[in-house]
């Protein structure tokens, strides 16, 4: 297997062809492992091709569920600008959700940073203000939704944003109702198997969110 099988997966419009190529990965996959454990290591050739592997498998995830992040957020700006919940200025249209999801960040980083230094130096340090992610808290407790998962979403729909839009939010907007059951159904099924490493808590929330959608 080379370049060309993964570039074929990610580019191909046909269903078969894609799951031929991602059964060739998968099956490369495995034998990478086996040679890791019955050879001692792994040669600097078959790294690079394992490190392809694992970037085609998060761009297949981000293309395949990427839309389904954007969901709860259209809810929460909605609702937040009906009701002009407390904070809801920190989460409007004016800004986009990468900038909003990178001030969490912020506010998380600088959280931790506090959290070490008060702990170094043994005092009470000003505790540094998060008034993004408070915000989020406050508007989805105000109108019902679950903030963890919000976040997680915000989050989730920025990293995707950085790499492909899907076609989701526009079988949404033109009713194609059929298609769209279909498709998040099937992507219901087979999220166990393109979920990547590191993305264990995302089957969770997103198994939440393709379930709503079903139900509506």
């Amino acid at each position: 297997m080379n370049e060309d099988c993964i570039l074929q997966a990610i580019t191909t419009t046909d269903d078969q062809t894609k799951m031929d190529c991602i059964k060739e990965i998968r099956g490369m996959e495995r034998l990478i492992s086996t040679r890791a454990v019955f050879h001692g290591g792994l040669s600097e050739q078959v790294e690079d091709l394992q490190l392809q592997i694992l970037k085609f498998r998060e761009l297949e995830y981000s293309m395949r569920y990427g839309d389904y992040f954007g969901l709860p957020l259209t809810s929460l700006r909605y609702k937040f600008e009906l009701h002009e919940t407390p904070g809801h200025e920190h989460l409007s249209g004016r800004y986009s959700w990468s900038e909003i999801a990178e001030r969490i960040r912020q506010e998380r980083r600088a959280e931790a940073q506090w959290s070490k230094l008060t702990r170094a130096e043994k005092r009470v340090n000003p505790e540094p203000e998060s008034p993004t992610t408070v915000a989020v808290f406050a508007t989805c407790q105000s109108l019902g939704f679950d903030p963890h998962q919000m976040l997680w979403a915000i989050e989730r729909y920025a990293d995707r944003n950085m790499t492909v839009h899907a076609d989701i939010m526009e079988m949404i907007k033109k009713g194609q109702w059929i298609v769209l059951g279909v498709v998040v159904y099937r992507d219901l099924q087979e999220i166990h198997c393109l979920l990547p490493e590191g993305c264990n808590d995302d089957t969770e929330h997103l198994t939440a969110i393709l379930e709503e959608l079903l139900d509506t």
